[in-house]
Protein backbone atom coordinates (compact mmCIF):
# COMPACT_ATOMS: atom_id res chain seq x y z
CA UNK A 1 0.00 0.00 0.00
CA UNK A 2 2.60 2.45 0.86
CA UNK A 3 4.01 1.75 -2.75
CA UNK A 4 0.64 2.49 -3.79
CA UNK A 5 0.45 5.78 -2.11
CA UNK A 6 3.91 6.45 -3.46
CA UNK A 7 4.98 7.11 -0.13
CA UNK A 8 8.39 4.81 0.35
CA UNK A 9 11.04 5.81 -2.23
CA UNK A 10 12.53 3.05 -4.69
CA UNK A 11 16.11 1.97 -5.21
CA UNK A 12 17.13 3.10 -8.60
CA UNK A 13 16.76 0.02 -11.07
CA UNK A 14 13.69 -1.80 -9.06
CA UNK A 15 11.08 -2.03 -11.79
CA UNK A 16 7.47 -0.50 -11.63
CA UNK A 17 4.30 -1.39 -11.85
CA UNK A 18 1.70 1.47 -11.62
CA UNK A 19 -1.78 0.69 -11.34
CA UNK A 20 -5.02 2.94 -10.71
CA UNK A 21 -6.77 -0.35 -8.92
CA UNK A 22 -4.50 -2.75 -7.32
CA UNK A 23 -6.91 -4.88 -5.70
CA UNK A 24 -8.49 -5.40 -9.56
CA UNK A 25 -5.23 -6.09 -10.51
CA UNK A 26 -4.43 -9.00 -7.42
CA UNK A 27 -7.89 -10.66 -8.53
CA UNK A 28 -6.99 -10.55 -12.58
CA UNK A 29 -3.38 -12.09 -11.27
CA UNK A 30 -4.91 -14.67 -8.79
CA UNK A 31 -7.36 -15.75 -11.64
CA UNK A 32 -4.63 -15.95 -14.70
CA UNK A 33 -2.50 -18.04 -11.89
CA UNK A 34 -4.79 -20.34 -11.66
CA UNK A 35 -6.50 -20.59 -15.36
CA UNK A 36 -9.28 -18.40 -15.35
CA UNK A 37 -11.16 -20.80 -12.68
CA UNK A 38 -15.06 -18.71 -13.55
CA UNK A 39 -14.58 -19.72 -17.08
CA UNK A 40 -15.26 -23.53 -16.34
CA UNK A 41 -17.37 -23.36 -13.37
CA UNK A 42 -20.51 -21.97 -12.63
CA UNK A 43 -20.21 -19.40 -10.17
CA UNK A 44 -23.55 -18.15 -8.32
CA UNK A 45 -24.01 -15.19 -5.44
CA UNK A 46 -26.24 -14.29 -2.63
CA UNK A 47 -26.91 -10.92 -1.42
CA UNK A 48 -29.09 -9.51 0.58
CA UNK A 49 -29.28 -8.34 4.57
CA UNK A 50 -29.87 -11.76 6.50
CA UNK A 51 -29.61 -15.20 5.70
CA UNK A 52 -27.01 -15.42 3.19
CA UNK A 53 -24.87 -17.81 5.24
CA UNK A 54 -27.88 -19.71 5.85
CA UNK A 55 -28.46 -20.09 2.11
CA UNK A 56 -25.17 -20.68 0.81
CA UNK A 57 -24.42 -23.67 3.48
CA UNK A 58 -28.24 -25.50 2.68
CA UNK A 59 -27.27 -25.01 -1.47
CA UNK A 60 -23.97 -26.23 -1.19
CA UNK A 61 -25.44 -29.62 0.87
CA UNK A 62 -28.50 -30.07 -1.64
CA UNK A 63 -25.98 -29.82 -4.62
CA UNK A 64 -23.72 -32.37 -2.96
CA UNK A 65 -26.78 -34.60 -2.08
CA UNK A 66 -27.54 -34.25 -5.99
CA UNK A 67 -24.40 -35.41 -6.54
CA UNK A 68 -23.39 -31.90 -8.21
CA UNK A 69 -19.89 -30.97 -6.73
CA UNK A 70 -20.29 -27.66 -4.71
CA UNK A 71 -17.82 -25.43 -2.74
CA UNK A 72 -19.27 -21.92 -0.48
CA UNK A 73 -17.75 -19.16 0.84
CA UNK A 74 -19.51 -17.50 3.54
CA UNK A 75 -18.54 -15.25 6.78
CA UNK A 76 -18.77 -18.36 8.95
CA UNK A 77 -16.71 -20.91 6.97
CA UNK A 78 -15.96 -22.28 3.48
CA UNK A 79 -15.44 -25.05 1.45
CA UNK A 80 -13.23 -25.40 -1.61
CA UNK A 81 -13.98 -28.98 -2.29
CA UNK A 82 -11.91 -30.77 0.48
CA UNK A 83 -14.70 -30.59 3.78
CA UNK A 84 -15.22 -26.88 5.45
CA UNK A 85 -13.29 -25.26 7.41
CA UNK A 86 -13.40 -22.09 9.68
CA UNK A 87 -13.20 -18.88 8.42
CA UNK A 88 -11.10 -17.01 10.28
CA UNK A 89 -10.40 -14.36 8.43
CA UNK A 90 -12.80 -11.96 9.64
CA UNK A 91 -13.64 -11.08 6.46
CA UNK A 92 -16.65 -11.19 4.49
CA UNK A 93 -14.91 -11.84 1.27
CA UNK A 94 -11.72 -13.15 0.94
CA UNK A 95 -9.43 -11.83 -0.94
CA UNK A 96 -9.09 -13.48 -4.96
CA UNK A 97 -6.17 -15.26 -3.85
CA UNK A 98 -7.34 -17.17 -1.36
CA UNK A 99 -10.44 -17.64 -3.26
Amino acid sequence: MALERGDMPLPPGVPVLRLSDSRWALGSLAAELNARPARRLLVAGVTGTDGKTTVTHMAAHVLDFAGVPAGFLSTVAFDRGAGTEDNLSGLTTLEAPDV
